[in-house]
Formats: C-alpha cells, sequence, structure tokens
C-alpha cells in the first residue's frame, strides 16, 4: 500500500497474462504499471512512495524487479537479481528479499546498488518474506516443496535465527507485519476452515481478526491504520489430462478443494494427493466412482511402485518421514523420520526409493531400501526436484544456481553431468519419459518441455497455458498426452476501514 493510504498494488490478469496494477482506493482509477510476457506479481511499495518492488516469473525464474513512481505513470523495470520469495521494504527505503539458497539480502533501489547479506539460514530454508522489526527482522519459511505451512521466526541483529514457538502460518496468506511493525497478521486452519490471525511481536498474544473474509493472497495496512485491504485470490490446483498442445480435461473440478500429485495406478484408477477433508492427505480416484480415502494421517508426495503394488509417500506434521504402504493389504512402514525428508521415488526394479533431504548445504538425494536400513547421499546438494529413471539407476535431478537451475542427469551416487541442450531456466517437476531417453520438465511454470537426454534434438514445448501452472506431471497410461495437476486462480481484492493494528 502507499504511504498515504490512498491507493494499492496488486497483480490481476489482462489479455492472457499477470500484470502489476496501482488501484486508486478512493475512485477506484486503476494505473497498469507493467506490460511483459510472464506473471508479475507481489508488488510491494517503498516507504516513501518513490518505487515498486515485485516479482516477475518468467522463463529464467523469479527475478526481484523494481521500477520508480512518478505520481502518475511507472518507470522502466529493472532486473535485481533472482528472488525465492515476495520482496519487503526496510525503514530506509532498501529491498529485502531471499534466494534460492536460503539467504536474506537487501539492496537499495538504486541503479548501481549493492546488496549486503542479512542472515544465512541454510540451503534448506526458503524465507517467503521477511519484515524489519525492531531488533531484527520477522520472517516466514518452509523446508519441504510438500508443506503447506510456514515456520515464524526472528533474525537477530548478528544474523542468527530462532524458530517462534506457536504460529504456524498458513503457506497461501504467509506473514504480514501490521502498520506498526509491533505483530504479524497470519492463518490458521481450524475446523471450520481459514482463520486470519494477529500475533504481537513482543510476547504471544494472539487475537482472532472476525468478520473479514480469509486473504488468501496477502493482506496489508495502511501507515495510519484505518484501512486494511484483502486479497481473496486463492491457488485452487486440479488434475486431469493435459491433451493437444494446450487443452486440459480435468477429472474433477472443485474450487473449494485441491487436488495434485497424481500418479497412476492399475485398473485405471490414480493415486492423488488432496485436501478436500481439510488437511493433506492421499486418494483413490477411479472416474465415474466415488473417491477413497487411502491415506488417513497427513501425508503429500506420493510414488507408485513400478509393479503398482505399493504406494510411498511423505509425511506430514508427527509423521514427518518417508512411509511405504502395501495397496493390498493397507498396512504402512515408517522408512524415515527427518522432517525434511520429501518426494519418494521408486527405482526401476522397486527395491530401493529415493527420496530428498535438507540439510545445512540445501538438499540431498538419498536412498533406502524398501526393506528398511539406513539412507544414504547419492547426489552433490542444491537439489530442488528430481526423478528416477524406469529403465536403470540414472537421476534426473535441478541443480539450483544463482543464474537459475540446470538439468542433471547421472547414476546414483555417480558422476553426473549438465543435460546437453537445455539452457539454465526456471524448472520444475523433471520426469522421466518410460523410455528413459527422454524427459519433461516445467519451464516457467508454463512451458511443458520435452528434452532428449542424448542431445540429439534441442529442447521443445509441447505443451503451454498462458496463465495457470503445471504441477506435478506423468505419462498418461494410454500414451495420450500426460496426467497432471493445473493450477488456476480465482479471488478479489476488498477494502475494509476501521481502526487496525
Amino acid at each position: 500500500m502507499w504511504p498515504d493510504g490512498k491507493a494499492v498494488v496488486f497483480d490481476g490478469v489482462i489479455d492472457g497474462d499477470t500484470e502489476l496494477f496501482r488501484l486508486d482506493l478512493d475512485g477506484d482509477r486503476r494505473v497498469r504499471l507493467t506490460q511483459s510476457p510472464g506473471w508479475d506479481m507481489a508488488g510491494a511499495v517503498s516507504p516513501d512512495g518513490r518505487w515498486i518492488a515485485y516479482v516477475h516469473y518468467g522463463e529464467r525464474g523469479r527475478q526481484l524487479m523494481v521500477m520508480e513512481w512518478n505520481g502518475h505513470a511507472a518507470g522502466e523495470p529493472r532486473a535485481l537479481n533472482l528472488s525465492r520469495g515476495y520482496p519487503t521494504w526496510t525503514r530506509a527505503g532498501e529491498i529485502v528479499y531471499g534466494d534460492d539458497r536460503g539467504q536474506l539480502f537487501a539492496v537499495a533501489p538504486t541503479p548501481g546498488a549493492r546488496e549486503r547479506l542479512i542472515a544465512s539460514l541454510g540451503g534448506g530454508v526458503i524465507v517467503t518474506q521477511a519484515y524489519e522489526v525492531d531488533g531484527g527482522f520477522l520472517y516466514g519459511s518452509h523446508r519441504t516443496v510438500s508443506d503447506s505451512n510456514l515456520s515464524v521466526g526472528f533474525i537477530r541483529p548478528d544474523g542468527s535465527a530462532h524458530e517462534v514457538d506457536g504460529p504456524q502460518a498458513i503457506d497461501s496468506l504467509g506473514v504480514s507485519i501490521d502498520a506498526g511493525r509491533g505483530g504479524f497478521y497470519f492463518g490458521r486452519l481450524g475446523p471450520t476452515g481459514d482463520q486470519l490471525r494477529w500475533r504481537d511481536l513482543a510476547g504471544d498474544h494472539t487475537e482472532d481478526i472476525t468478520g473479514l473474509p480469509f486473504p488468501y493472497g496477502g493482506v496489508t495496512v495502511a501507515p495510519a491504520r484505518n484501512r486494511m485491504v484483502l486479497s481473496t485470490c486463492r491457488q485452487v490446483w486440479h488434475i486431469g489430462r493435459l491433451v493437444d498442445g494446450d487443452r486440459f480435461e480435468p477429472f474433477e473440478s472443485r474450487p473449494d478443494w485441491n487436488d495434485s500429485n497424481i500418479q497412476p495406478l492399475p485398473g485405471g484408477r490414480y493415486a492423488v494427493v488432496s485436501d478436500r477433508s481439510g488437511t493433506s492427505q492421499i486418494w483413490i480416484v477411479e472416474p465415474g466412482r466415488e473417491p477413497r480415502l487411502l491415506i488417513s494421517q497427513p501425508s503429500a508426495q506420493v510414488a507408485v511402485s513400478p509393479d503398482g503394488a505399493r504406494i510411498a509417500w511423505a509425511g506430514l506434521e508427527d509423521g514427518a518421514g518417508i512411509h511405504v504402504t502395501e495397496l493390498a493389504s493397507g498396512a504402512s512402514r515408517r522408512l524415515t523420520e527427518s522432517p525434511s525428508d520429501d518426494v519418494p521415488r521408486f527405482s526401476h526394479d522397486g527395491a530401493t526409493l529415493y527420496f530428498v533431504r535438507g540439510g545445512p548445504d540445501g538438499m540431498r538425494i538419498h536412498q533406502v531400501a524398501v526393506a528398511g536400513g539406513n539412507p544414504q547421499p547419492v547426489s552433490p546438494p542444491d537439489v530442488i526436484g528430481f526423478d528416477v529413471s524406469p529403465v536403470d539407476d540414472r537421476l534426473l535431478w535441478l541443480a539450483r544456481g544463482a543464474q537459475g537451475r540446470t538439468v542433471m542427469i547421472g547414476p546414483a551416487g555417480g558422476q553426473s553431468r549438465a543435460a546437453p541442450q537445455v539452457a539454465v531456466a526456471d524448472y520444475t517437476s523433471p520426469r522421466f519419459a518410460p523410455d528413459g531417453k527422454r524427459a519433461w520438465i516445467v519451464r516457467g511454470g508454463t512451458d511443458l518441455l520435452e528434452v532428449t537426454l542424448d542431445g540429439s534434438a534441442p529442447a521443445r514445448v509441447v505443451w503451454h497455458t498462458s496463465n495457470d501452472a503445471i504441477g506435478d506431471i506423468a505419462p498418461a497410461p494410454d500414451g495420450k498426452g500426460w496426467i497432471g495437476a493445473l493450477a488456476q486462480y480465482e479471488g478479489d481484492l476488498h477494502l475494509a476501514e476501521g481502526n487496525f493494528r
């Protein structure tokens, strides 16, 4: 929000693309601020109202951008660096942002300014946002891609950090500082739905904020504390088939729950991660029949064994770690117990499980026998997403770097190399093709690329969406296209007036 409380910056869809706008809260006048292909989002206005920092999400990654506001129009956007979370501002007018390796920086918006390191929280931590407060910074973070909650903590002036007991913020909202920087807003999942809360920084006093819509897309309060703007924009994941280059055929389409991480099972069934019961669990979906709950405890990131006899999954909360469940009997075993263990994948013979585990230097791929044993690391650090070949022991993984993500391939525990003819970019969701000679990766959230792993052909786009987001994908069992998850967005801005913190 602008310092005078009379306008707010927001992102919205125009001409099939997500751009930034300034909205006059008194007269409803809108000014378009950006006009670039790719998502422009998470705008934040400087304390003096002269600058707007935001994230541009394109092929290279989530790029931190800044542009000047002269009172009537926005200046030319300028790229600063890659950013993993969302920008905020210090009182002195520096932009605060996190990178892909658990580091938090501040930089002035003026050309030629050099960034300064605020803190390094370790390669396994992703800081979503951080706010300057008296005595340091308040931040929200998570350690695994499956974690839908954020841990909240403080960074001290010496750069050390500690987490706060109690609040677990819902990732879709994150944490938002109040106008006086004496407390913060966050969301919690309750028995009757999501609830907006406030907590003070000095102690552990919390209050429920009632009578307002839940701000999945964020909340901001005017410096005068007399206005609050809330965004109900929500990311909703649907499962279905990706066909014909740009067409999505949903299996189900419900705005009140998220279905994702779909994996084929024998007999035309699918294992699906869903929050339809109010928490993330694993369900069996079969077209024409009612879905059936398979794993009742909080869980995510399901994988199916090559013979279809068992699944592996990542436990959440108290059940963190990698689990294996026999589909015939329903019996489950817990193989690992580290809170950061995530994204299980079976080996081609089904005897070994691979997964990622976070550490001080970032995430590494580990392996453990399905029968049980001690997990062993089999990759270098800084892994963000991987897959296992269906025909041999090769791993396909994404290496995090300062300039983006590199697609790597190599045997488990052996020498790996960059996949030829695949440029560094913002990639997610790597997946081997059934023949083990090709692979698919998602670029910039909107392009599904096919790559030949021997470099015999350049990478090419095989499916595209203009303003949704592609999640996990898998080849369709009948060979026609892919099954996968697609995120769609819907919601509104709400203005509340009164007395706010």
